[in-house]
C-alpha cells in the first residue's frame, strides 16, 4: 500500500541516523524521531499526452541528528496508442532538493509545498537529458477523517545486525494540485492518490555485532514462534549478463537474464520461469553524445527448455528461450514500435569466490498478522557467452549466477 510512503524506511534511517562509532559495538543503540510530510502520485491526460506526476515532501527530526528536509519529483509524459493507453515516452523530469518550504495545517487538513529552485534532469524521447532549474508548487487538501497507523517490525541482516522499529502516526487522504515550471497538473482524483501524514513517535533500537559474532535481539523483544514448518518456501536460481560494444560510431548495449523458481505453499507447488531481454542501439556523435536508434525490451515472461545453475555456481545454462519483446525504432521525431519474439541460449561460467548472505525479517500489523521471512543466497561473478537471434555475444560488462532459498510463514491473531 502507499501507506508505506508515510512510514519511515528502516534501511534508509539506519544509514542516515546510525552513528559511525557503533559500527562494531554490541550495545543497543536507541534512536527517536518524528517525520511529517505530504505525497502525491497521479496520472491524467493533458495536451493529448498521458502525464504521470509523483511528488514527496518530508521533514524528519531526530534526537541524534538535525532536522532533515527532502522533496523530490518524478514526472513523465507518454503518447497514447489507438486504445487510449500510454505508449512511448515523450519527455520526463526528475530531481530532488533540501531547499524548500512546507506548511501543514492542524489535523493535517491541508499542506503546501514551495520549491523556488528545483534542480532537475529533463529528458526527451531519445534519452537526451539536460539539467535545468525550475519552480515547483504543490497544494494538498485533506478529504475524509484522520486515520491512525501503528507499525512494528523486527529485522536482521546476515546475523550481524538486528533492529526493532516502532512508530505511531496519523494521516489523511487528500487531493493534490502540482504546478511544475508554470504548468498546472491535477487535482488528483483517486481516493488514495495523495496524503498528508505525521509520524508522531518513531523509534529504532539497533544491535550490531563484531565480525564473526551474531547480534542479539534488542532487549525485551520476543519474536513470535518460528519452530513451525514454514507455510511457504521458494528455491530459485538466476543468471544475468550485460554486453556493451561500440564500433564506427555505433553502440549496442545488450542485456539477457533468466531465472527459475519453485514455490511451494501448503502442498501447492508452482514452477516459475522468468526471462528478460533488453537491447539499445545508438549512434555516437563527434562530442561523444549518444542518439538512440532502436530499443528492444521484454517483460518477465517467456518459455525456455532449460534454465539451470549448478549447486556450486560453476555453470549456468539457458537453452531454447523464446522471449516476447517490443521493438521500437526512432526516426527523426517518429517512433515505430512492433511486437515480436527473441530466441536465445547462453552459457555462464562462475569465476572468483562465492558470496553467501543470510537475512530475514519479522513484520506485524497491529497485532493481527505476523509474517516471518528468512533468506539464504549464494552469489558468484561469471563470464557469459550467448547466442541471440543468431548473433553471438561475449566480452561482457557484467555477469553473475545466483542461487537462493526463501522460507516464510504467517501467524494470524484476532481473525
Amino acid at each position: 500500500m502507499r501507506r508505506v510512503v508515510a512510514l519511515v524506511s528502516v534501511a534508509m534511517l539506519l544509514a542516515a541516523l546510525l552513528p559511525a562509532t557503533v559500527a562494531n559495538a554490541a550495545d543497543s543503540t536507541h534512536l527517536r524521531l518524528t517525520r511529517t510530510g505530504a505525497t502525491a502520485s497521479f496520472a491524467e491526460v493533458q495536451g493529448g499526452l498521458w502525464v504521470f506526476t509523483e511528488i514527496s515532501a518530508s521533514s524528519e527530526a531526530s534526537r541524534d541528528v538535525v532536522t532533515g528536509p527532502l522533496v523530490w519529483i518524478n514526472q513523465f509524459a507518454s503518447e497514447l496508442d489507438e486504445n487510449g493507453e500510454p505508449a512511448a515516452m515523450v519527455w520526463s523530469i526528475d530531481g530532488s532538493t533540501t531547499d524548500f518550504s512546507m506548511t501543514i495545517a492542524a489535523q493535517q487538513a491541508s499542506a503546501t509545498v514551495n520549491v523556488p529552485a528545483m534542480p532537475v534532469d529533463r529528458c526527451d524521447a531519445f534519452g537526451s537529458c539536460e539539467q535545468q532549474t525550475i519552480q515547483i508548487d504543490a497544494a494538498f487538501a485533506a478529504m475524509g477523517p484522520v486515520q491512525h497507523s501503528h507499525q512494528r517490525a523486527i529485522g536482521a541482516i546476515s546475523h550481524q545486525s538486528k533492529f526493532l522499529y516502532n512508530n505511531v502516526g496519523s494521516y489523511r487522504f487528500a487531493t493534490a494540485t502540482v504546478t511544475v515550471d508554470g504548468v498546472g497538473y491535477g487535482p488528483s482524483t483517486g481516493p488514495s492518490d495523495a496524503d498528508i501524514y505525521d509520524t508522531k513517535t518513531g523509534t529504532i533500537d539497533v544491535n550490531l555485532a563484531k565480525p564473526g559474532h551474531q547480534a542479539a535481539l534488542p532487549a525485551g523483544v520476543t519474536v513470535y514462534d518460528t519452530t513451525e514448518t514454514p507455510t511457504g518456501r521458494r528455491v530459485g536460481q538466476s543468471m544475468f549478463a550485460n554486453w556493451l560494444s561500440e564500433s564506427d560510431g555505433v553502440g549496442r548495449n545488450t542485456l539477457l537474464a533468466a531465472s527459475s523458481n519453485r514455490v511451494s505453499t501448503k502442498g501447492t507447488v508452482i514452477n516459475l520461469t522468468g526471462l528478460g531481454y533488453d537491447e539499445q542501439v545508438y549512434t555516437i556523435d563527434e562530442n561523444g553524445d549518444p542518439t538512440i536508434v532502436s530499443d528492444t525490451f521484454s517483460g518477465d515472461s517467456g518459455t525456455a527448455t532449460t534454465v539451470a545453475v549448478d549447486k556450486f555456481l560453476d555453470t549456468g545454462t539457458l537453452v531454447g528461450a523464446t522471449i516476447p519483446v517490443t521493438s521500437c525504432t526512432y526516426i527523426d521525431d517518429e517512433v515505430l514500435c512492433v511486437d515480436s519474439v527473441v530466441q536465445a541460449s547462453g552459457q555462464w561460467t562462475g569465476v572468483g569466490a562465492l558470496t553467501k548472505t543470510y537475512d530475514g525479517s519479522t513484520a506485524g500489523t497491529a497485532g493481527m498478522l505476523v509474517i516471518i521471512y528468512h533468506n539464504q543466497s549464494w552469489h558468484r561473478s561469471a563470464t557469459a557467452t550467448a547466442t541471440i537471434d543468431g548473433v553471438t555475444f561475449s566480452g561482457l560488462v557484467e555477469a553473475f549466477v545466483d542461487r537462493s532459498t526463501t522460507g516464510f510463514h504467517e501467524v494470524h491473531h484476532g481473525f
